[in-house]
């Protein structure tokens, strides 16, 4: 245990994960309650969801065709998945948030394909300790974003707790370019 955390590239693979489930879990679990607060569309914020997973499910098919770094498709692709979400949130629409959950589906699918790769890349044959810590961390973060979200959202405005996700998708991005950084002097 103390080895691992002891490996700069274990804790940026963690960071990362944070991060990157972070806003998954944001836009997922806030999207209806922002549809209804903001534009009284309920029934498209139910939509918008089943777009980013079949969006999502897209991108998960395609990335496994390019012949990019895992770790920079993680940073390009949160940085697109910035783009879309602030993108949609200053639309004003509710139609161009629903096209913008199908953008981020197709810019974030492959975040968690990634991270459990990444983190199992230096345990070959001795997985379950590192992808086990990595869920627990994912799961931390899954219980203490909507409760942030909520604050925020109630504190100073939807539209604010709703681009939370971007901030948290921006910072994937930097922990993105930390792994990739240290994954270089690996090889």
């Amino acid at each position: 245990m103390l080895s691992y955390i002891k490996n700069p590239r274990n804790i940026a693979v963690l960071v990362a994960s944070i991060f990157a489930t972070a806003t998954q879990t944001g836009i997922l679990v806030w999207i209806l309650r922002y549809m209804v607060l903001r534009f009284n569309a309920g029934a498209l914020g139910a939509v918008s969801i089943s777009v980013y997973w079949v969006c999502a499910t897209i991108n998960r098919f395609g990335v496994s065709r390019l012949s990019i770094a895992p770790t920079h498709l993680f940073v390009w692709g949160a940085l697109a998945t910035a783009v879309c979400l602030g993108g949609g949130v200053l639309s004003g629409s509710a139609m161009g948030m629903c096209l913008a959950m199908g953008g981020m589906g197709l810019c974030s699918g492959h975040f968690m394909q990634v991270l459990f790769g990444e983190c199992a890349r230096e345990y070959k044959g001795k997985t379950s300790f590192p992808t086990s810590i990595l869920i627990v961390v994912m799961g931390l973060a899954r219980i203490v974003v909507p409760l942030i979200m909520a604050y925020v959202s109630n504190s100073v405005s939807v539209v604010v707790g709703m681009l939370l996700p971007a901030g948290t998708t921006v910072a994937a991005a930097v922990a993105g370019l930390w792994v990739a950084k240290l994954n270089r002097r690996l090889t």
